[in-house]
């Protein structure tokens, strides 16, 4: 995670380094590699770009991929009438259950039987997936056309310096929480994305900062489990300054976010 990617930064190479390095804007950050000194510029579309390479992000869409989260199956396969998302797991009373999801079709299955869902059950399924899929395969959906994404600090935890990205959406193509609000810190040096937080509004309201515990590559494709942690204080006004709470102690462990079984065809 601490290699430095000069392929990737090298490509956005716009002035040489001078003695006073750039005031970062919303929309610029100054990246140093720290071997040549060179100064590079690159605007937020770029350093997303660069993490979305790392992680081998765009190979998510030609692969059918598997892997165990809980006591879910999940399936991500491909197939010529659009992506098959399933999940495959064993209810309270030990029935196999199948939730199928492709395009506009949701179909439940209990022991190989079709079960008819109310729109309401059908709409918390879909977005059960989502959620599980949208995290297991970050960075993908930072190039999603409803993201809008904002360059707003370079900060230091646990003694590395990292870009401060936060991210909003748009109404129209960001889904049923699209007033959530999520920040990423994305490694100056390596483009890693070590930490991600977002503050979300359905039923109390809350913040989640995960912190990178594992990284699994797996045929090109770098797949991380997290420790997620909650602020021990109310921080639904100050969410912005969720990384200093999180370096001052000021955070609790609520559950770890681990992906086993994993396969990539």
């Amino acid at each position: 995670m601490n290699k430095v990617l000069v392929a990737f930064t090298s490509l956005f190479l716009f002035t040489a380094c001078n003695n006073d390095q750039s005031e970062v804007n919303k929309n610029k950050a100054v990246a140093v590699n720290l071997d040549t000194e060179q100064a590079h510029e690159l605007s937020v579309d770029a350093i997303i770009d660069s993490v979305y390479q790392k992680n081998g992000s765009g190979l998510i869409d030609k692969s059918n991929i598997s892997f165990d989260f809980r006591e879910f199956q999940y399936a991500y396969m491909q197939d010529k009438e659009g992506v098959i998302q399933s999940r495959k797991f064993k209810n309270d009373n030990g029935d196999l259950v199948i939730d199928t999801w492709q395009g506009d079709s949701f179909i439940r299955t209990i022991n190989g039987t079709v079960t008819p869902l109310t729109k309401k059950k059908e709409n918390a399924y879909r977005n059960s997936i989502n959620s599980v899929f949208y995290f297991a395969y970050l960075p993908k959906a930072l190039k999603d056309p409803a993201v809008n994404a904002e360059l707003i600090d370079e900060v230091e935890i646990n003694e590395k310096m990292y870009y401060k990205i936060k991210i909003t959406f748009n109404e129209e193509g960001g889904g049923e929480d699209f007033h959530d609000i999520f920040l990423y810190w994305i490694g100056i040096e390596d483009f890693a994305m070590d930490y991600m937080a977002y503050q979300y509004f359905t039923e109390d309201g809350g913040i989640r900062f995960r912190a990178v515990d594992k990284v699994q590559e797996v045929n090109g494709i770098l797949f991380k489990d997290y420790l997620n942690y909650a602020p021990k204080e109310n921080l639904m006004n100050d969410y912005i300054m969720v990384d200093k709470v999180f370096s001052n102690n000021g955070m609790k462990l609520v559950s770890e976010i681990r992906l086993e079984n994993i396969e990539v065809n």
